[in-house]
């Protein structure tokens, strides 16, 4: 239990910062944080604000999907909270923003990387989902299709939804760039090939 509490801070703590680092990028932001991001844009509120309101959505999604009301699943909702004041913590203190292609580029991928390595320790730690993740696990539960591959529509469904909404208020699309079409594109396989390497160490300790 020790060890699945400090994953799920870590996943927590990881997440975040490959988000933010995603919007230092230049090139858009993280695929995930695409629609709260464009809210935040368009409204006074924050971006973590804006992510603890869209999961709070992403909860309700689940709980028609199961049909029943979970504590786990309500227990997201603090958890958004959490999540999204972690969110503003580290925009106030990475402020910083890539100035040449190189760094663009090198922050992207470590942006990904750490997204990617977040999500994993949240879902692997099964104790409180993030909300978007929980949502993917139960989609992909249904589909009988894996996390990795469920996260990678997702993810390229939340970009387009972005898209649409953002351009039919503003006439402009909004925080979405190549680097956002990137992370969409490879997040899901960066989890994949995490869990497949890293899945049998955690599997190993918990027989121990």
């Amino acid at each position: 239990m020790i060890r699945r509490v400090v994953l799920l801070i870590f996943g927590v703590l990881i997440t975040c910062l490959g988000m933010v680092l995603n919007t230092r990028t230049g090139l858009g932001v993280a695929a995930l944080v695409s629609l709260p991001f464009a809210i935040s844009q368009m409204t006074a509120l924050s971006l973590g604000t804006a992510t603890a309101f869209i999961y709070i959505i992403y909860v309700v999604c689940q709980i028609l999907i199961l049909r029943k009301i979970q504590i786990k699943t309500l227990l997201q909702i603090p958890f958004s909270y959490v999540f999204g004041a972690v969110l503003d913590l580290y925009q106030r203190v990475f402020y910083f923003e890539a100035d040449s292609l190189f760094k663009s580029i090198l922050f992207l991928a470590l942006a990904i990387l750490l997204t990617a390595l977040g999500a994993y320790f949240i879902v692997t730690a099964d104790l409180i989902m993030n909300p978007a993740d929980g949502l993917i696990k139960e989609t992909s539960v249904i589909a009988g299709k894996g996390f990795g591959k469920t996260k990678l529509v997702f993810d390229c469904a939340i970009v387009g939804l972005t898209a649409i909404i953002s351009f039919a208020a503003t006439g402009s699309v909004i925080g979405i760039g190549i680097g956002t079409v990137v992370s969409a594109a490879t997040i899901g396989n960066v989890i994949s090939i995490y869990a497949k390497h890293l899945n049998p160490w955690f599997q190993a300790g918990q027989e121990v």
